[in-house]
């Protein structure tokens, strides 16, 4: 499998992601997480869900042994509510960056499209490749 953004410049990516095809990249999850928890992309929303992650996920045991048990299923929907959140507002801030839409400068954005191109992080399928056969 081929990357098609391999041969891709940063200016050429802008103008290809303003066509229709350019609805078939796509991202890796975990590779905008780690971008945004290492301050390579400036967001603190998937930080702010992330604590609302931890502080539901520790409250299980505490209501468990302190509280009413029936309240254990509103913590662990607070838990999949941060876990969701927190991986949703990454990836838009990843977007924003790599489209050229968010707070870093032109090179620094370059930067971020590039490493994720180079790792096959941000893939764009070849022609061939999305036919079926």
């Amino acid at each position: 499998m081929a990357n098609a953004l391999k041969e891709m410049s940063h200016d050429a990516f802008l103008e290809f992601v303003q066509t229709p095809e350019g609805k078939n990249v796509t991202l890796n999850t975990g590779a905008a997480l780690g971008l945004c928890r290492g301050g390579a992309v400036p967001t603190k929303a998937p930080l702010a869900w992330l604590g609302l992650f931890w502080l539901s996920l520790i409250s299980i045991p505490c209501i468990y042994f302190w509280s009413d048990p029936r309240f254990i299923a509103l913590s662990i929907f607070l838990a999949w509510l941060g876990a969701r959140r927190s991986k949703r507002a990454a990836v838009a801030a990843t977007w924003r960056e790599v489209k050229g839409k968010g707070r870093l400068n032109t090179e620094q954005q370059r930067e971020v499209y590039e490493l994720l191109v180079q790792k096959d992080w941000l893939y764009l399928p070849t022609p061939d490749e999305n036919k079926f056969g």
